[in-house]
C-alpha cells in the first residue's frame, strides 16, 4: 500500500476515500487487489478502512461508520444515537447499523450507511452548535454545571434517541448523560417540548417520567425502569449509615421504598479482582448488620424477567415494612 495513502488513513481513524486513493495513484483495480489481500475493507461506498483498524465492538464500529460518513459529507454533523456514541454517553437497545446525520437538506435521505435529516432546533443540533467533548478516559465527568449550549445538544440527541428507538433506550442514555453532567433535566424537558405533538411523542413522555440521573449504569437503569413499571417505588443510590452515624458508609443501587429491601445490580466489572470482591463482601455484611435485606441482580437476571419479577416480589413480601421515603429532588443527577 502506498505510504502516503497509509499516512492519510492513519490520520483519519484508519479510513480513506476512493478519491484519496486515486490521488495517491491507486487505481480501482489496485483497490480491488488490496481488498482481496484483506489489507483494506469497504466501510461504505467510496470509503475504505485499513483492515487492522476495523473494530469488532458494535459501538466502536458505529463510530467508524460515522467517521466514514463525515468524509463523504463534510458539511454534516452527528445527531441522535450517533452523537451520543461520540461523546461517551451510554447507548443501549438502539440499532447501530445506520449513522444519524444532520445536514442542510429539505427532506430526509436514507442510504445504506446513514440517515440524513434536516436541522431541527429541538432534536437535531443546529449546524454551528458546539459539539461536546467525550467524558474523560480516566472516568472523569463533566463540570458541575454543563455549558448551556452543550447541554442542549446532548439533550436533543437523547430525545431523538427516544423517538427513534423507544423510551427505554432514551432513558438509559438520559440517565447516563445526567449522571455525568453532560446535560440537565431542564434541557431535556425543553427539547422534548418541541416534539410533544409528533407521532412518537409518547416514547418521550415515558422517558421524561422515568429518567433519573442517580442511576450509575445501564443495568441499574434497566432494572429500575422494569420494576417501576411493575409497580414498585424505588429510591436510587440510597445512603446506608451505621446506627447513630451522620455520614453514610455506602450507597445501595436501589431501595424498595417502604421496606428494608435493597437491590444491587451486580455487573461484576466494578469489582476488579479478588481483593475487590472481598471488600464488596465485607461491605454487604455491614449493610446487612444495619437491618437490610440485599438481593443482587445480574445481567442474566435482566434477560429473564419471568423469573426475576416473581423473585423480587417474594423478597418484598419477606422484607420488613418501613416508613415510605418521599422522592428527593436529586433525580436530575445534580
Amino acid at each position: 500500500m502506498d505510504a502516503a495513502l497509509f499516512a492519510v488513513a492513519q490520520s483519519q481513524d484508519g479510513l480513506f476515500t476512493t478519491a484519496q486513493a486515486h490521488a495517491a495513484g491507486l487505481t480501482d483495480a489496485g483497490l480491488a487487489g488490496l481488498k482481496k489481500q484483506r489489507t483494506v475493507s469497504s466501510v461504505a461506498r467510496s470509503v475504505y478502512a485499513l483492515s487492522d483498524a476495523v473494530p469488532t465492538d458494535p459501538t466502536d464500529l458505529h463510530r467508524m461508520r460515522l467517521a466514514a460518513s463525515l468524509l463523504i459529507y463534510p458539511d454534516a454533523r452527528p445527531c441522535g444515537v450517533s452523537l451520543l456514541t461520540t461523546v461517551g454517553v451510554d447507548v443501549w437497545g438502539a440499532a447501530l447499523d445506520r449513522v444519524d446525520l444532520v445536514r442542510p437538506v429539505t427532506s430526509e435521505v436514507l442510504t445504506q450507511l446513514c440517515r440524513i435529516r434536516s436541522p431541527h432546533l429541538g432534536v437535531r443540533p443546529w449546524l454551528d452548535a458546539p459539539l461536546p467533548v467525550p467524558v474523560g478516559s480516566d472516568g472523569s465527568v463533566g463540570p458541575s454545571a454543563p455549558d448551556p449550549d452543550v447541554a442542549r445538544v446532548v439533550a436533543a440527541a437523547v430525545v431523538q434517541t427516544a423517538l427513534d428507538h423507544g423510551a427505554l433506550p432514551g432513558i438509559v442514555s438520559a440517565d447516563d448523560a445526567l449522571q455525568d453532567r453532560r446535560t440537565t433535566m431542564e434541557a431535556i424537558v425543553e427539547a422534548a417540548s418541541t416534539v410533544r405533538h409528533w407521532p412518537a411523542a409518547g416514547r418521550v413522555r415515558t422517558m421524561l417520567a422515568l429518567m433519573d440521573g442517580r442511576s450509575q449504569s445501564v443495568g441499574e437503569s434497566r432494572l429500575r425502569v422494569m420494576l417501576t413499571i411493575a409497580g414498585l417505588h424505588l429510591i436510587p443510590q440510597f445512603p446506608i449509615r451505621d446506627e447513630g452515624a451522620d455520614d453514610p458508609f455506602a450507597f445501595a443501587d436501589l431501595l424498595v421504598d417502604g421496606t428494608n429491601l435493597l437491590l444491587e445490580f451486580d455487573g461484576r466489572i466494578k469489582y476488579g479482582g479478588p481483593d475487590a470482591l472481598w471488600r464488596e463482601k465485607k461491605r454487604e455484611d455491614r449493610i446487612r448488620r444495619c437491618g437490610y435485606r440485599v438481593d443482587r441482580v445480574t445481567w442474566a437476571d435482566l434477560e429473564r424477567p419471568k423469573v426475576l419479577l416473581p423473585r423480587i416480589r417474594h423478597e418484598v413480601q419477606m422484607s420488613q415494612t418501613r416508613p415510605s421515603i418521599a422522592r428527593s429532588d436529586t433525580a436530575s443527577g445534580a
